[in-house]
Parts: C-alpha cells; structure tokens; sequence
C-alpha cells in the first residue's frame, strides 16, 4: 500500500513540475539548429541563443527572435557519429582480414607471410581510421519538445 502511494505521489509531482517549465538544452548557444514551429515549418538557423522566454537566431542574415509558446520543438546537434563510424570501419575491416587469412590458410597454393599480423593491424586500424573520418562529418541531433 505504501508503495503504491509513494508511486502516485511521483506520479502527480512529475506531471505537475514538467508543466512548470519549458524542456530547453543546457547550453545556451549554438552555431546552427532546427526550429519546428506551430505552423508545421521547419527552419534551419544560425547563430542560435537559448533566452529566458524565446530563441533569438539569425536566418536569411537577419536576427529574428521566436517566443517558445509559437515552437513545437529545438533540434540542436549534439555530437558526431565519429564512435559509430570507427566501430563500423574496425568491425568490417576485421572481418575482411579473417575471410582473407581463412583463404590463404585453405588454399595449398599459398603461403601466409611471416609478418601478416602487422599488415593486418595496419589494415584494421586503417579502416577504423577511415571509418572515424567519416562518421565526424555527420552531425547527431537532439530534439528538445517544447511543452508548458
């Protein structure tokens, strides 16, 4: 009974409180973002300030200011997808040199060289490096709901 109780409370507290204030990230500038706003449009902006009740940013070279009750939702990009692309570019890599040495290793006619394992780490770690570059020019986004 008790914790049933305690669950309600938390319950009614957390819908009570998120409806205090608006759902902002925690940096107040950013270089670019999405603005979605009531209408249904969607706008890529520049040089974005987070301010106690709007967005100020810049679009079309012009400063424009939107109060947070006329948007549905501030994307602002968070990070790059460097991790995933290094992961990706290992991975693939590692799988290429284990199909490669399995076919060397079952075919009679060749040979696996004596310094295979550093060519091998060169070619992983080359392909983790190329996986990397890659994923940093994609930007990852976070999408802040603004609700009252």
């Amino acid at each position: 009974m008790r914790i049933t109780f305690l669950f309600v409370c938390f319950v009614i507290y957390s819908t009570c409180s998120g409806q205090e204030n608006y759902n902002l990230p925690s940096k107040e500038y950013y270089k670019h973002a999405f603005i979605g706003k009531k209408d249904g449009t969607e706008k890529k902006v520049y040089r974005v300030s987070i301010e106690n009740d709007s967005v100020s940013f810049k679009l079309n070279h012009v400063k424009m200011t939107v109060p947070y009750n006329q948007m549905v939702y501030l994307r602002v990009p968070d990070n790059t997808a460097g991790l995933a692309g290094f992961i990706i570019g290992s991975s693939v890599t590692i799988l290429l040199a284990i199909k490669s040495v399995n076919a060397v290793k079952n075919d009679p006619n060749y040979v696996l060289r004596t310094d295979a394992d550093v060519r091998i780490g060169f070619f992983v770690i080359g392909g983790a490096i190329v996986g990397t570059i890659i994923g940093s020019n994609f930007n990852r986004y976070n999408t802040y709901y603004l609700h009252e």
